[in-house]
């Protein structure tokens, strides 16, 4: 699997603003009318960009890489993120997430039971103006869980990818496809994306769109198992 961020001379713990940086500076050298041969190295470093420079894909191809170098995969690795935090810590964390713009939903849960559920905007309005003189924070520990709760966020991919899953189990496959394609086309690396496509395609009877589904979720998620299930889907089809 290419790193993309080796591709723009980074590290993996690069935030936003040495990504663009360097993209800058790297398409500046190899641009068509400067270089002299550097076209492939150009693209590269668009392609690149274009992955690692929105917030939405950087955090599904992170979860990708991280998942090719250990060996594994899973559906659960693109739900919903994850915080364990205490509630003074709320409201810090809520404004870093609100920086990356297009993180879209905050639940706050303790012991599985969901106590706060706001679209981002607001949580954030929430910790920032105060709210019946009571902010985010301050609202946790008057629900005594000021100590150990969870936080989690998601994203417009992945609320269009749960959208897609319902379309597909309610049987509207042609809207269903359509909402696959717009979560690969928003982030090519949501490989779950990838995997139900294939299935879709299959229960269709459109093997050769099933199988290339099939293989690009072997690419990038040779193990584990997304990995596994694609595979058994390839054996499956051959000499169809």
């Amino acid at each position: 699997m290419e790193n993309f961020y080796e591709t723009l001379g980074l590290t993996e713990k690069a935030d936003a603003d040495e990504i663009k940086k360097a993209y800058r500076a790297l398409a500046r050298k190899y641009h068509p009318d400067v270089s002299n041969g550097g076209e492939a190295m150009f693209r590269g470093v668009n392609r690149a960009y274009k992955v690692l420079g929105n917030p939405e894909s950087k955090n599904d191809y992170d979860k990708t890489l991280r998942n090719f170098k250990a060996g594994t995969s899973s559906f659960d690795a693109y739900t919903a993120d994850v915080y364990e935090l205490q509630g003074k810590q709320v409201e810090r964390v809520i404004n870093e997430l609100f920086k990356q713009m297009r993180l879209t939903r905050v639940k706050i849960k303790q012991n599985g039971r969901i106590l706060i559920d706001l679209p981002l905007g607001t949580a954030t309005a929430i910790t920032v103006l105060g709210f019946a003189f009571a902010p985010l924070a301050m609202l946790l520990v008057n629900m005594g869980i000021n100590r150990f709760f969870q936080m989690e966020v998601t994203n417009a991919v992945m609320e269009s990818f749960d959208k897609a899953m319902r379309l597909h189990n309610d049987g509207d496959l042609v809207e269903a496809e359509r909402m696959y394609k717009k979560v690969i086309d928003e982030s090519e690396f949501f490989v779950p994306a990838h995997l139900n496509l294939g299935m879709l395609y299959r229960q269709r009877g459109e093997t050769e769109a099933a199988v290339r589904c099939f293989k690009k979720v072997a690419e990038l998620a040779p193990f584990g198992q997304l990995g596994d299930m694609a595979r058994e889907n390839l054996e499956a089809l051959r000499g169809f």
